[in-house]
């Protein structure tokens, strides 16, 4: 699992602790070439005044509306985003694995489970 999710930007964190437990986290990251991809609106969409104004003047504005959102608001978008982060995060693995390129890591996991190399989760 570790090196699917840090092969596709991800991190992932193991907390310890004696008589209390172990925490895992998984930070899904996406390649910032798709996310780009993803949020470039269709060249048809010009003439309505989407994709025709400089990135950063956009960016600028979305961070002003961004500001002037309530913590409702805010806490809406924060979800819509992760949802938005995991959607593309999930084609990535899906068109990478319909490619190919992760039989070798795959192949590697089954190896190293049949050597008893493995660990439960």
């Amino acid at each position: 699992m570790k090196t699917l999710v840090e092969a596709h930007g991800g991190t992932t964190a193991l907390e310890s602790e004696p008589r209390k437990g172990t925490t895992a986290s998984i930070r899904l990251g996406v390649r910032r070439d798709r996310l780009i991809e993803a949020a470039t609106p269709p060249k048809f969409m010009a003439p309505f005044g989407f994709g025709s104004t400089p990135t950063m003047t956009r960016v600028e504005k979305i961070e002003k509306e961004i500001l002037a959102l309530s913590a409702e608001e805010r806490s809406a978008l924060r979800d819509w985003f992760l949802a938005r982060d995991a959607e593309v995060w999930d084609a990535e693995i899906e068109a990478d694995a319909k490619a190919g390129k992760l039989d070798k890591l795959a192949e590697r996991a089954r190896t190293e489970h049949r050597k008893g190399q493995s660990k439960p989760l």
